[in-house]
């Protein structure tokens, strides 16, 4: 999905196969979204590197423009969590250049 959005230009972009890849990674996040209902981090209350690897890749879902993204509040609370957290600050909460 990324490189369709930001890498290939707007006419260029296969909207069939866009919409196709939104909904498989939708799939994956509300699976996420469901394993951390009781959970504050992946491994219950432990912050681990699996927080900041599977973080990395939520800066970019929810940083993403033009996708629909259902509500998912505890992807959502963890994400929220993962933002102020030093590790993750240092190592994946940068600027994008």
């Amino acid at each position: 999905m990324f490189l369709s959005l930001i890498r290939t230009p707007e006419a260029e972009r296969d909207l069939t196969a866009l919409s196709a890849d939104a909904k498989a990674v939708t799939a994956l996040w509300r699976m996420l979204n469901e394993h951390l209902q009781d959970r504050s981090f992946l491994e219950n209350d432990n912050f681990t590197l699996a927080d900041i690897e599977l973080g990395a890749y939520a800066k970019r879902w929810f940083g993403l423009e033009g996708i629909e993204r259902p509500s998912m509040p505890y992807l959502e609370r963890w994400y929220s969590r993962l933002e102020t957290h030093p590790g993750f600050k240092k190592y994946v909460d940068l600027p994008l250049t």
